[in-house]
């Protein structure tokens, strides 16, 4: 597969805040949450907690892999407009634990968290939509895009497409050479820590490995897109968001085609 590199740099304003410490999970959508919480088991019997949303008849799928926070209401909320958008949905528990408001202790569950564990339960996830032959896609934020990306190294023959906010992401050439789905990288340009220098390196690493490549550079601090957090930045997001709707429905082509 040969290198397809797309940049582009959006002009989007915002206040620029401290990021990273402030979240509420408080902001529930106001017509409620229309999936369900799934557990399944691992290949090895690891208990794997997912929200569930969508048609299981439909051809397409997507499992998205929330923020450092844990699996809060805005990320079923995700998956139920995905779902709304005719696809089947999964939100990964990465940690298996409640989601918290408390930076102290998300960032100790993402340092405690054992790779081979979550990426166990990111296969049982994949291969729970793959079933009956659908396409799927990943999606994640910050934490969760790394857990994306790791995905569709991690599982070649079955993600047709990956969508990675703001992630401190793989930088191997190597490793990322496995990889056989386009990748949409998203950042933001005051992000203080995914910077636009380590952002740069992920994008090198793509070129080195002749992986497929969309780049976006928002101007934006930290999970811009998460409309809990103190830098949302609504335009910013909404931006992205029509920017990554288009990327996976491209990717995974068109219902039961």
């Amino acid at each position: 597969m040969g290198l397809v590199l797309v940049l582009w740099h959006a002009q989007v304003w915002a206040v620029d805040t401290p990021t990273g410490v402030t979240h509420s999970l408080d902001r529930a959508p106001e017509q409620g949450l229309a999936g369900r919480d799934q557990r399944i088991r691992s290949s090895r019997g690891d208990r794997v907690d997912l929200y569930v949303a969508g048609d299981n008849a439909s051809s397409r799928a997507i499992l998205l892999f929330h923020e450092w926070w844990g699996l809060t209401d805005a990320v079923r909320a995700e998956a139920d407009r995905y779902a709304a958008l005719g696809y089947y949905v999964a939100a990964l528990n990465v940690y298996g634990k409640p989601a918290t408001e408390n930076p102290r202790v998300a960032r100790r569950n993402m340092r405690e968290l054992d790779d081979r564990l979550a990426r166990r339960r990111a296969r049982a996830a994949i291969d729970l939509l793959a079933g009956d032959g659908r396409r799927v896609a990943v999606l994640g934020w910050c934490f969760g895009g790394r857990q994306a990306l790791d995905a569709a190294i991690e599982s070649p023959g079955l993600v047709r497409a990956a969508v990675a906010y703001y992630g401190d992401l793989e930088t191997n050439p190597e490793r990322l050479a496995r990889l056989r789905a386009p990748v949409l990288a998203i950042y933001a340009d005051r992000d203080r820590w995914i910077t636009p220098a380590r952002a740069d390196a992920f994008r090198d690493a793509m070129a080195a490995a002749g992986r497929e490549l969309e780049f976006l550079s928002f101007d934006a601090g930290h999970a811009f897109a998460n409309p809990t957090a103190r830098d949302y930045d609504g335009e910013a997001a909404a931006a992205a968001r029509a920017r990554t709707d288009a990327f996976i429905a491209r990717h995974l082509g068109e219902e039961g085609s």
